[in-house]
């Protein structure tokens, strides 16, 4: 997992793809995007990276910042806020068809007081109406971490740290 949410070392030196107007890609739809992920203690909150494949037939952009919501394996949302990364990192990526984990997306969630929640899936709405997709949460490498409550009485918060950074093949 990368380094800590907002130090130097979480955030990606890979320059983002660039596009020229020639370009034939256009923005990802959800339905052209697969997602899987996981999830690990980590100030006491939860850190998780969700990787971006892109399963449809041309490439497709990802860019702008994804609306998370956490939700039960039934599908039920959790009652967690949204929060807003206090310095908001976003990437253009390209992805390229079959290129398994070419992008990843880093949310952190804190605060949780209720009953340990089971699995959990993300909901990944993406920016400009593109649709919305669902990826797991619960993958490795502590996929059953739950943050501690840290304020009773507080909401628990789920924030987008990074948006698309630019992955490789693994």
């Amino acid at each position: 997992m990368p380094a800590a949410p907002g130090s130097p070392a979480s955030r990606s030196s890979a320059p983002a793809a660039s596009l020229s107007a020639a370009s034939p890609a256009q923005l990802c739809t959800a339905g052209a995007l697969h997602a899987r992920g996981g999830r690990e203690g980590e100030s006491l909150g939860a850190h998780g990276d969700i990787w971006f494949t892109n399963v449809g037939p041309r490439p497709c952009i990802l860019r702008g910042v994804p609306r998370v919501t956490l939700v039960s394996a039934g599908g039920a949302p959790l009652a967690v806020h949204r929060a807003r990364s206090p310095v908001p990192f976003t990437h253009t990526v390209v992805l390229a068809p079959g290129k398994p984990r070419a992008a990843w997306l880093e949310v952190y969630w804190s605060n949780w007081c209720g009953h340990p929640p089971g699995p959990l899936r993300l909901q990944i709405s993406l920016a400009h109406g593109r649709g919305t997709l669902t990826s797991t949460f619960d993958g490795p490498p502590d996929g059953r971490y739950v943050p501690r409550c840290l304020a009773h009485g507080r909401p628990s918060t789920l924030a987008v740290i990074d948006a698309y950074i630019p992955g490789s093949a693994m």
